[in-house]
């Protein structure tokens, strides 16, 4: 039976040979260090919640508890822009296209909307509509959107968007 020190020894010793292979590696290819399949998977990262957020006031004046429809089988991240619906009060992506609202931004995702489901659902959902600074490139735009216009409407709600430094 090995000693404790044997066993922390061997155990130094292999770590520092992966080490080694990995700065040898990453000179004849930096591209490996990326992905370095050989020490551990692949994790993906997405948005935390309020991830986006720079400052806001104080309490929870700056957010909203609201109802969200989430498109089949989507998950909306936090930082996505939304608008709300005239006729039902309820909030989707902003799309400067639609002419029901939907147009207009009113708020930012503050944290995931997930809906697993096969037809579009309604979740409750918490929104940034007031007072609050945000990183610009943090938010998330439906494709194609006018985020120029999105931005004037955060804007008169008072959510400044600041650009990358």
């Amino acid at each position: 039976m090995k000693s404790f020190a044997a066993v922390v020894t061997h155990s130094l010793f292999r770590l520092a040979l992966a080490l080694v292979a990995l700065v040898v590696a990453a000179q004849f290819h930096p591209e490996s260090l990326l992905v370095a399949p050989f020490l551990m998977g692949v994790l993906t990262e997405t948005a935390h919640t309020g991830g986006f957020m720079v400052a806001q006031a104080p309490g929870t004046i700056s957010r909203d508890t609201v109802t969200v429809t989430v498109p089949a089988a989507t998950t909306l991240q936090p930082g996505t822009v939304l608008a709300q619906i005239g006729s039902s009060g309820k909030y989707v992506q902003f799309d400067d296209t639609l002419s029901d609202g939907g147009e207009t931004a009113a708020g930012i995702l503050y944290g995931a909307a997930v809906n697993d489901g096969v037809a579009a659902a309604d979740v409750e959902a918490a929104i940034v509509n007031y007072c609050a600074e945000v990183r610009e490139a943090d938010l998330i735009w439906a494709a194609g959107a006018d985020s120029a216009a999105g931005l004037a409407a955060l804007r008169a709600l008072g959510i400044k968007a600041r650009p990358a430094q």
